[in-house]
């Protein structure tokens, strides 16, 4: 089953690089592999074709010339830098061109395609609700995009997040709905639950501000509450195994709907 994942071309780390791997009988063949690092996750680039879809993916608009980048790692001079240096000076070079995410399609870590967030076809109503939160909870609105599983699979969708007193009030842009999560941390740790049940809504009108104002109304002063929780936490499924709302329902009727 393949999965996708945002990475940041600013904070990836390269682990291995190697343009030689041998074959089954042990010869050295041209199959380049490498590894990155990004957010504690590792993921893996075997093959040509991968790699070149990564780099691609880093300069989408002028893509590297194949035939100048295959002699420096398969006939390199002696002064010529290596495929670790190589890389780590275009992922540096896409990043300060403005190309700060990659999205990597993979599974269990092997990567069979990339793509440039850019690139990615997605909804630009978010400032709306940017705009919707900030006028009602203050503060900056942070934008970023994230993995939403429906019954017809995983999309990336962009969202809006205000923070307020350790709250994070967070909207989802599905495209012709609305998705509102209200998400804070249990007694501290790391575990995230929802402290309402999440909520979809169709973009007419002023109803997504209307719910944001009624929903933070009623949260607002829940931190002091849920500095008093229970000390056992019921185990939740992976997040990949069921649907983004059906995880989110989980994380209130467990956790928030005691708070």
């Amino acid at each position: 089953m393949t999965d996708m994942n945002i990475v940041s071309v600013g904070a990836m780390k390269f682990n291995v690089t190697m343009p030689m791997t041998r074959n089954k009988k042990g010869m050295l063949i041209q199959r380049p592999y490498f590894s990155i690092t990004d957010d504690g996750a590792e993921y893996h680039f075997n093959g040509r074709d991968v790699m070149w879809s990564f780099l691609d993916a880093l300069f989408p608009t002028d893509p590297l010339p194949r035939n100048a980048l295959e002699d420096d790692l398969y006939a390199p001079d002696v002064g010529t830098p290596s495929m670790w240096q190589l890389f780590n000076d275009f992922a540096y070079e896409a990043f300060t061109e403005g190309n700060d995410y990659l999205v990597l399609y993979h599974s269990a870590g092997v990567v069979s395609m990339v793509q440039s967030l850019n690139a990615v076809n997605l909804s630009n109503d978010i400032e709306r609700a940017g705009e919707a939160l900030s006028a009602i909870i203050g503060g900056e609105p942070c934008y970023s995009v994230v993995k939403y599983r429906d019954k017809h699979g995983t999309h990336l969708r962009r969202m809006a997040t205000v923070y307020h007193e350790g709250i994070a009030y967070e909207v989802i842009d599905l495209g012709m709905r609305w998705y509102y999560r209200i998400v804070s941390e249990w007694n501290y740790t790391s575990f995230s639950i929802c402290l309402r049940p999440p909520a979809t809504m169709k973009k007419k009108d002023n109803a997504l501000a209307l719910f944001i104002e009624t929903t933070f109304a009623k949260t607002k002063d829940l931190p002091r509450i849920l500095e008093s929780g229970v000390d056992s936490i019921k185990p939740l499924p992976t997040l990949s195994s069921v649907l983004t709302r059906e995880y989110d329902t989980l994380r209130w009727e467990r956790y928030g709907g005691s708070a």
